[in-house]
C-alpha cells in the first residue's frame, strides 16, 4: 500500500474477504488467539500484502469510524527477516483502540496493552481497549476522551506479565488516579506460577466457563499513593537527590523537611513531612 493511499471501506473489506478465505490464518485467530467471528466481522480484520511480506491488517478506526490507518501483524508463518508490527502508512500516530465500539455507557472499561489482547477479551465480553504503541505510550488526553460525558466507571489495567507491564500499569494508574478521581480503580495480580506472557496466554490456559469473570477475578483494587509517598518518590529521584542539602519547603500541600545524616560513613536522607 503507498504511503500516500486512501484508506477506503473497499480497500477495508477487500483486506478482510482476503482473511475468511484463508482458512488456516482464520483458524490461528480463532482458535489461538481466542478472537470470536463476531470480532473478526466488525473489526474488520484482515490479510494483506505489503513490502514483500503477508501480514495480519487490523484497521485502526476514529471515534467517527473513518480508517486512520492500519496496524500489521506479523503472523505465525513469518519469515525472520519480517519485523513483528508495522503501521501503514508509517507516520501513523498513537491513539486507543477498538475506540469506535467504546461504549460510554457501560460502567466497566478494560485495558490492556495491545490490540490482539484487547480483542480476545472482548471476544469472552469484556468491554477492552488497548493503546497502538504498547506499555511504554498512554496520553491523559485518551482518559479525557473516556471520562467525558461518563459516570462513575471500574477501570481495569491488564497488561503484561513482565517488568514493562507492571511499570505501564502504575504509569496509567496513577494518571487515571488524578484525571479520573470518581473511578475505582483495578490492577491485574498475574497468579503465582503463571509463565505466560498476557490475556491471550491466561485464556489459553483458563478451563473456567465465564473466562471474562475469572480474568477479572485476578484484578485487585489500586491505592493511589498519598501526598506523602509522591513527595518522597519526587524528591528521591536521580535529578533530585542534589537538593537534598538540607532543605524544606511546601509541596501538594503538604510541608517537609530533609536532612542528610551521616551514619558508618555514609549519607542517608531523612524526609520529615507535616502529615
Amino acid at each position: 500500500l503507498p504511503m500516500s493511499a486512501k484508506l477506503t471501506p473497499d480497500d477495508l473489506q477487500a483486506d478482510h474477504k482476503s482473511l475468511l478465505g484463508n482458512a488456516q490464518m482464520l483458524r490461528h485467530l480463532r482458535v489461538e488467539r481466542h478472537f470470536s467471528e463476531e470480532m473478526i466481522e466488525k473489526l474488520q480484520i484482515g490479510w494483506v500484502e505489503h513490502a514483500g511480506y503477508e501480514w495480519f491488517s487490523f484497521p485502526v478506526l476514529g471515534e467517527t469510524g473513518e480508517c486512520k490507518f492500519k496496524r500489521l501483524k506479523k503472523p505465525p508463518s513469518g519469515s525472520d527477516q519480517q519485523a513483528r508490527m508495522m503501521c501503514c502508512p508509517a507516520k501513523c500516530g498513537t491513539t486507543l483502540y477498538p475506540l469506535q465500539l467504546f461504549e460510554k455507557d457501560n460502567e466497566q472499561i478494560v485495558l490492556c496493552e495491545g490490540e490482539p489482547d484487547a480483542i480476545a477479551a472482548r471476544s469472552v465480553g469484556l468491554h477492552a481497549l488497548s493503546g497502538t504503541a504498547g506499555a511504554g505510550t498512554f496520553k491523559a488526553e485518551w482518559l479525557e476522551i473516556l471520562h467525558k460525558g461518563t459516570k462513575s466507571k471500574r477501570f481495569y489495567v491488564l497488561y503484561d506479565n513482565d517488568e514493562e507491564g507492571e511499570k505501564g500499569t502504575t504509569k496509567v494508574l496513577k494518571l487515571a488516579a488524578e484525571v479520573c478521581p470518581d473511578w475505582k480503580l483495578h490492577r491485574i495480580k498475574w497468579p503465582d506460577g503463571f509463565k505466560g506472557k498476557d490475556v491471550t496466554d491466561f485464556l489459553s490456559d483458563c478451563s473456567a466457563e465465564d473466562k471474562a469473570k475469572a480474568l477479572l477475578s485476578l484484578c485487585r483494587e489500586y491505592e493511589p499513593p498519598t501526598p506523602r509517598d509522591r513527595l518522597i518518590e519526587t524528591l528521591a529521584a536521580g535529578d533530585a537527590l542534589t537538593m537534598l542539602a538540607p532543605c524544606h519547603g511546601i509541596w501538594n500541600g503538604q510541608g517537609y523537611v530533609c536532612v542528610n545524616l551521616r551514619q558508618g560513613g555514609e549519607f542517608a536522607s531523612y524526609i520529615l513531612t507535616s502529615e
